[in-house]
């Protein structure tokens, strides 16, 4: 705890096992954290804890320097803790690619590769009210938690902090090693603690912004990693893609000095 104040950001769950003496530790982690305002970003186990802890969930709500990185059955756990007249079944909704990315309504808000997009205000206001909006979850649990940031993990990750959707369906290969999920999270947890620094932009959340940035450079590296290592490829081989892929995204004579 003493070295918490040092600490640009924190990343919390992967790795983290479900013991109680673990979890009681990491609850106490998160909670000084969030008195010291360090930027935090929940995967893995820690997802585990929130959905268990109502406390934790209580704590957390309007904490905007934290960024949820749920895969599919995480966010429908987390989701039926949040909303417990459902099971978190019909979260599944959400998770459709081909349904978000071709959705009538977002049309216009796609990138010109047609892989990212963003959600106005309104857009996400009119997600919100129709259940079978594929965002329509996400929004709802996000806003459930004040404001804090959901990066929900698939075939096209999307992010909400309640007022925007932002999405990324950029393909990087065809095959899912275990651990790019913690790649994710550490990249998010540094693009975070990027974001709030730098004030990237006044009216979307910086959380969103580096939720959306993490999700981008990781699949851009996965893609990296597969053209050299096809099917024998291992979350290493990611790790050592990132700093090229971090290149071609975001090239140094683009970016801030402080960056």
């Amino acid at each position: 705890m003493e070295r918490l104040p040092g600490m640009h950001s924190l990343v919390v769950g992967p790795g983290l096992g479900r013991d109680k003496k673990v979890f009681a530790s990491a609850t106490a982690l998160i909670q000084r954290s969030m008195e010291l305002r360090i930027p935090l970003v929940l995967d893995g186990d820690a997802l585990f804890l929130l959905s268990t802890s109502s406390n934790l969930r209580d704590s957390i709500k309007g904490y905007s320097s934290l960024v949820l990185t749920p895969n599919k059955v995480e966010f429908s756990r987390l989701y039926a803790s949040v909303f417990p007249n459902g099971n978190g079944q019909e979260t599944s909704k959400s998770m459709n690619a081909s349904q978000l990315l071709n959705h009538p309504s977002i049309q216009a808000a796609k990138d010109e590769k047609g892989t990212g997009l963003l959600l106005s205000e309104s857009e996400t206001e009119v997600a919100l009210k129709e259940p079978t909006h594929p965002a329509h979850y996400i929004i709802r649990l996000a806003r459930a938690f004040g404001s804090v940031t959901i990066l929900q993990k698939g075939a096209v990750d999307i992010i909400s902090d309640g007022k925007y959707v932002a999405a990324n369906a950029a393909f990087g290969s065809p095959r899912r090693c275990g651990g790019q999920g913690d790649v994710l999270a550490g990249t998010t947890g540094v693009f975070l603690n990027w974001a709030l620094s730098t004030g990237v932009n006044e009216d979307i959340s910086p959380a969103v912004v580096a939720a959306y940035g993490a999700s981008v450079l990781t699949r851009r590296a996965n893609s990296m990693a597969f053209t050299k290592h096809k099917r024998s490829m291992v979350t290493p081989d990611m790790i050592q893609e990132i700093g090229e892929a971090f290149e071609e995204l975001y090239p140094m004579d683009s970016c801030s000095a402080s960056l």
